[in-house]
């Protein structure tokens, strides 16, 4: 499990507070390390200095339209989704408690639920310039034919 889970959104969790999304717990965290840093010289960014970044990375907030029960629908969708996936030979990065998480050659994706909202947000990242593009043409396939999916800005 990961000690830390952070959603574009900006709301982040830590394993150590039960993966509670707690804004207030994580920002005294975070003053916490600066001090430290601080103390040491060191600026905050040093801390994430060595993580990898992808060259590119974009999301897709995929909306569900007309349906009544939008957490059971999309569901459904993630499990249709991950078969068509494992169908066509793709690799899936598993357990994975927040969606399907696909591996490609340079990059990876992931789809999910809102915890809140009738949408499923998508993320591509990429390790190499135009290789967003080059997952989300598959990612297309793979999510063609659902009646409430609006994928039309993929």
């Amino acid at each position: 499990m990961s000690p830390l889970a952070i959603e574009t959104s900006g709301h982040g969790a830590l394993s150590e507070n039960y993966y509670l999304d707690d804004g207030a717990y994580l920002a005294v965290k975070l003053l916490i390390a600066a001090a430290r840093a601080r103390r040491e010289g060191k600026q905050l960014s040093t801390l994430i200095e060595k993580l990898r970044r992808p060259a590119e990375s974009r999301e897709f907030r995929l909306k569900l339209v007309d349906v009544e029960d939008f957490k059971a629908y999309g569901a459904k969708v993630l499990e249709e989704f991950e078969r068509r996936a494992i169908e066509r030979g793709l690799e899936t990065a598993t357990p994975n408690h927040e969606g399907v998480r696909l591996n490609f050659d340079g990059g990876r994706a992931l789809l999910r639920m809102s915890l809140h909202d009738p949408q499923m947000p998508l993320n591509v990242e990429s390790d190499e310039a135009g290789g967003v593009d080059r997952i989300a043409e598959t990612l297309r396939a793979l999510l063609d034919g659902f009646e409430h999916l609006d994928c039309s800005m993929l």
